[in-house]
């Protein structure tokens, strides 16, 4: 440890971590704290913006799976079910922090914490600081800017050495690609930009990490146990593949370096800033805690959109072995064999969902939400199949409802084409103007009213597919929701005879074709 530095903050010894207590208090906690003593927290407070929370979540992951192949090599599954039930024992964890205490100061010369010291040597960043809210996605900070935050780039409040560390875990995991101008005139992503990230909970954080917990091969290195990056592997722009999900969890996918102010110690006000090393795109070698959709352009990870409830994504969360266009998130695959070897099925299973969505370099939201899942549906393919089957068919229902309406406002908007015209033009729904329309009844109120309505009935549906039941609620809840989203769609524009008109020769079809696909007993 530098005798320069103001003040010695050792992360596996200091308080910084946010934790729950079981009681619901909330509390710092050291590193070491949290691995040794993750049985006492509830789990991460969500105080955390969504991108710390799960950036912080994986780095706990990553030191956890080394300090078990340090101590152990590797380990079983009857191994992991016993930690799951007793305890991970302390003197499995230990000796990895002892070997490794050195990497986690957080202010180093030549080793700091998740940072890159060779920018204080380069010319392009020696001299050139940056505000450090540009490791807050929650900040407005160069043309990001947010609403209810009011900073500016040349005069930035200092924040406490805690409060940046958060901001930098979740901003290296989720910062999106673009220009960078800094070594490099762009660059990619950190693992996560543009994807939703899934993680079972248990009822502590001990369990939490179980249920998530990976093994990986030896080469699997966290950044901290390797050599911090030089000049020429941050200017390099092919970067390089993740040698798993260690690597991965704690990507240096910004090159940064904390300056710690003068006159305050712990607290940063400026950073040095760059190109980081760059993610080398690997369909071999996918996130774990990500499920990608798979087409003719590669795997695309899902994430959270505008207007879109995750639960509507739940195939994809589910296993699909005959469903080569699907890739669930291996991290539910490795709760599933623990809950195997646990004999734990008779229960829900929470899954967090975090994510951030960007354009380009813009970020546009995050959002957290929470999946309760039955752990038969991770177990079981015909229950599986069962929700897949008829959560499709309430997507399917709404396309069908959305270019009924589309097919509405044509008629409404162009009342003086013919029939025939009028038929063939919505049909084949062509041309921007079509496309826009179809698009405007996407997001709208009807939107909003279906899917609302069909997502009361869920938990139902999650317990028909488990019991063996047939999904008669589901299906009468759908043809509500049709119901009611056709007549919302139709509010939206406006009482009129053209819309009655054009209502009346679309109303017809429409639910003759949720007659057919939700059954006998689906009555308009």
């Amino acid at each position: 440890m530098s005798a320069g530095c103001k003040v010695a903050i050792n992360l596996i010894d200091e308080k910084w971590i946010p934790v729950r207590t079981l009681d619901g208090e909330r509390r710092l906690v050291s590193l070491r704290d949290a691995l040794v003593r993750a049985r006492a927290y509830a789990g991460l407070s969500e105080e955390l913006t969504p991108p710390g929370l799960i950036g912080l979540y994986r780095l706990l992951l990553a030191a956890l799976n080394r300090a078990l192949t340090l101590s152990l090599g590797d380990w079983t599954v009857r191994q992991q079910a016993e930690w799951f039930q007793q305890g991970i024992p302390q003197k499995l964890i230990e000796p990895y922090l002892s070997q490794w205490y050195d990497r986690f100061w957080l202010f180093h010369p030549e080793h700091p914490f998740l940072q890159v010291p060779v920018l204080e040597q380069i010319q392009d960043t020696r001299d050139k600081l940056k505000p450090w809210t540009q490791l807050s996605l929650d900040r407005a900070s160069g043309n990001n800017p947010t609403l209810f935050d009011h900073s500016v780039d040349d005069a930035p409040e200092p924040a406490s050495w805690q409060q940046l560390l958060w901001s930098l875990i979740g901003f290296l995991q989720f910062t999106p690609g673009g220009l960078v101008r800094v070594l490099k005139r762009s660059d990619k992503g950190g693992p996560l930009a543009n994807s939703a990230a899934v993680l079972p909970l248990g009822d502590n954080l001990e369990q939490t990490l179980l249920l998530a917990l990976h093994r990986s091969r030896s080469e699997d290195m966290p950044s901290w146990e390797r050599n911090p990056p030089t000049e020429a592997e941050l200017r390099d722009e092919r970067g390089r593949l993740a040698t798993g999900p260690n690597d991965r969890y704690s990507w240096l996918s910004r090159a940064v370096l904390l300056i710690e102010e003068e006159d305050a110690p712990g607290r940063i006000r400026w950073i040095r800033f760059g190109a980081g090393i760059a993610l080398a795109d690997d369909p071999q070698n996918l996130d774990a805690m990500v499920a990608y959709r798979i087409g003719p352009e590669g795997h695309k990870p899902i994430r959270l959109e505008e207007g879109r409830a995750f639960w509507r994504d739940l195939p994809s969360l589910v296993p699909d072995p005959q469903n080569s266009n699907v890739h669930p998130p291996a991290v539910l695959s490795w709760a599933r064999q623990l809950c195997l070897e646990l004999g734990q099925f008779d229960r829900d299973v929470p899954v967090l969902v975090l994510g951030v969505t960007s354009d380009q370099a813009k970020l546009l939201r995050w959002r957290t939400e929470l999946v309760r899942l039955p752990a038969r549906l991770l177990k079981e393919l015909e229950a599986a199949r069962f929700v897949r089957s008829w959560v499709g068919l309430c997507e399917e229902l709404f396309n069908d409802l959305r270019k009924s309406l589309a097919r509405v406002h044509k008629l409404v908007a162009e009342p003086h084409t013919t029939d025939k015209r009028r038929d063939r033009g919505a049909a084949q729904g062509t041309g921007s103007a079509s496309r826009s329309r179809q698009d405007t009844f996407r997001a709208d109120v009807a939107a909003a009213v279906y899917f609302q309505r069909a997502e009361w009935a869920l938990p139902e549906l999650l317990s028909d597919a488990v019991n063996n039941r047939t999904a008669a609620n589901w299906r009468r809840e759908l043809r509500r929701a049709a119901r009611e989203a056709w007549d919302a769609g139709i509010r939206h524009l406006g009482p009129s005879p053209a819309v009655w008109i054009a209502e009346a020769h679309e109303r017809g079809r429409f639910f003759a074709q949720c007659r057919r696909k939700l059954g006998p007993d689906a009555e308009e």
